[in-house]
């Protein structure tokens, strides 16, 4: 269904192109919790490094309020605004880019190539001083909204799906029925942080 809105039209080619760049995620055009829903950040300001699937270290990022940032080797930021919150006792991170000074670095797909101005949802969970982030992954999503759509205005690519006017009570619906599912919230798709 394509928005009737010259907005809306942009919207959705702005959500066409994120398709085509942004592989394994899940992209809403609205934020995925409620203002009630909203809570402090379970990790405290500092610096975190994200660890590579081998577990070494790779770049730091640092957690500030309710934005978390990097600088590569060139001086070029990117970031995300972050907004913590809970769906039936289970944790998540809704975040939305931050403006970036540089190209698009090489490395982690949803972390750093997170640069389309839509939402993103993860799972998350802290111990100690390790930080998981499960991203939501497109092909679980789609098979778990087949018989069930979040909403009528979604984009299905290859390697994303981008869903349109799901307002945040649709979203806490999809959330509390999947939020304990490894299969939408995969372990392979995971990203660790430990506290520098």
């Amino acid at each position: 269904m394509l928005p009737s809105t010259f907005a809306g039209a942009r919207r959705y080619a702005a959500g066409f192109v994120a398709a085509l760049f942004l592989g394994g995620c899940v992209l809403s055009d609205k934020p995925f919790y409620s203002e009630s829903s909203v809570i402090t950040p379970l990790v405290t300001d500092g610096t975190w490094q994200r660890l590579e699937r081998d577990g070494k270290p790779n770049e730091a990022w640092v957690f500030k309020g309710n934005e978390v940032t990097t600088t590569d080797e060139d001086g070029h930021s990117y970031g995300f605004t972050v907004t913590w919150f809970q769906v039936n006792g289970t944790t998540f991170m809704d975040t939305e880019p931050l403006p970036r000074t540089g190209e698009l670095p090489a490395g982690e797909a949803y972390w750093l190539f997170h640069n389309a101005p839509f939402h993103m949802v993860s799972r998350v969970e802290v111990a100690e001083d390790r930080l998981r982030v499960r991203p939501l992954q497109f092909n679980h999503f789609n098979k778990a909204t087949e018989s069930r759509p979040v909403a009528p205005g979604t984009i299905h690519r290859d390697y994303a799906t981008i869903v349109f006017d799901a307002d945040s009570a649709v979203w806490a619906d999809f959330l509390a029925r999947h939020a304990a599912d490894d299969a939408v919230f995969p372990a392979d798709s995971e990203i660790v942080f430990v506290r520098q």
